[in-house]
C-alpha cells in the first residue's frame, strides 16, 4: 500500500491496510510513520526523496515474495495487537481512570 501523503496526523487508512495484511510504504510524516514499523510492517521513506526510491521499495518486495509475506503477516499482527478494539478499550479505560483521579484532587 503506497501512502505518499505529505501531511496526515491520523491516517486511518494505514490501520485499515495493516488490518488487511497490506505492508505500507509511507513518507516520513507524523502520523504515518507512527503506524509503520520500518522494515517490519512496511517501509518509511525519507521526506523529499525521488519517486524512484519509492518504486525501488515496491520492486524489492515483488522480488522477494517471502519478505512480502512476512511483512504482510507482521502488518496484520500489528493491527490486531495495537489497533484493534481490545487495545482501543484499554486506552479509553486508561484515559477515563486518569480523568477520574484528576477530578478527585
Amino acid at each position: 500500500f503506497l501512502f505518499p501523503s505529505l501531511q496526515d496526523f491520523a491516517p486511518q487508512v494505514l490501520g485499515e491496510a495493516a488490518a488487511s495484511g497490506l505492508p505500507a510504504i509511507v513518507g516520513e510524516v507524523d502520523g504515518a510513520a507512527d503506524l509503520v514499523r520500518d522494515g517490519e510492517t512496511g517501509f518509511v521513506v525519507e521526506r523529499g526523496v525521488p519517486m524512484d526510491q519509492w518504486a525501488e521499495k515496491v520492486r524489492s518486495l515483488l522480488a522477494e515474495p517471502e519478505k512480502l509475506r512476512g511483512m504482510s503477516d507482521c502488518a496484520r499482527r500489528f493491527a490486531e495487537e495495537r489497533l484493534g478494539l481490545p487495545r482501543f478499550n484499554e486506552l479509553v479505560a486508561d484515559v477515563t481512570q486518569r480523568m477520574r483521579a484528576d477530578l478527585k484532587r
